[in-house]
C-alpha cells in the first residue's frame, strides 16, 4: 500500500530533479518489492489481497516513475506510450473480466470468497516486469550520475519494448487466467 501512495512522489521527484531522492526511493521500492514477495511466499503468507495489490503498486510505480522521466526526456515517448498503454489495457480487461464473472451481490472488490478467476503472471510477463524496473534504475542512474551513458541504455529501450508488447499479447489468449469454479447464491 506504501508503494501505491507514495509512487507519484517518485515521479513527481524525477520531475523536479530531485535526483537522489527519486533513484533511492526507486531502488529501496524494488527491493522492498521482491522481500515483501520472497517472504510472502516463503512463510506461506500470500493472501488474495496480496495478490490483487502487488501488481496494482507495480503499476502505480513503474508509470509515474515512467511519467517522470518522459516528462525529463528520459524515455522516448513510444516507449511510454507502450508501458503504461499495457498496463492500463490490463487493469481494464481484469475489470471487465471481473464485471462479468462476479457472482450476484458480491462486492466487486472483495474477492476473498468471490474470485471467479485468477490472473497468473507469465515468465515473459516478470521478465517484462524486471526489464521495466532495470530500466527505470538505470535510466535513474544515468539522471543523478551521468552514468551509463544513454548509448548504453538504448537497447534496454528495444528490449523492455520488445518484452512489454509480447508479455501483453501472451494474455489475449487467456492462458494466463485460470477460471475458478463460479459461486451462485
Amino acid at each position: 500500500m506504501s508503494r501505491i501512495v507514495s509512487s507519484p512522489l517518485l515521479g513527481i521527484a524525477v520531475a523536479n530533479d530531485m535526483k537522489v531522492l527519486a533513484l533511492s526511493g526507486c531502488v529501496i521500492f524494488s527491493f522492498t518489492d521482491w522481500l515483501d514477495g520472497y517472504l510472502a511466499k516463503k512463510l506461506h503468507q500470500e493472501t488474495v489481497l496480496g495478490a490483487f495489490l502487488d501488481p496494482v503498486a507495480d503499476k502505480f510505480m513503474i508509470g509515474s516513475l515512467i511519467a517522470g522521466l518522459l516528462y525529463k526526456g528520459l524515455i522516448p515517448i513510444p516507449l511510454a506510450i507502450v508501458i503504461v498503454g499495457r498496463d492500463v489495457a490490463l487493469l481494464v480487461m481484469a475489470t471487465l473480466l471481473r464485471h462479468k464473472e462476479r457472482p450476484k451481490g458480491a462486492p466487486f472488490f472483495d474477492t476473498t470468497f468471490s474470485a471467479t478467476f485468477s490472473i497468473t503472471p507469465s515468465i515473459v510477463s516478470k521478465t517484462n516486469t524486471c526489464f521495466q524496473f532495470l530500466l527505470i534504475t538505470v535510466t535513474l542512474c544515468n539522471f543523478t550520475c551521468g552514468y551509463p551513458e544513454m548509448t548504453y541504455i538504448e537497447p534496454l529501450w528495444w528490449m523492455t519494448g520488445t518484452t512489454t508488447v509480447v508479455s501483453g499479447l501472451s494474455y489475449l489468449d487467456g492462458s494466463g487466467v485460470r477460471m475458478k469454479k463460479k459461486i451462485t447464491k
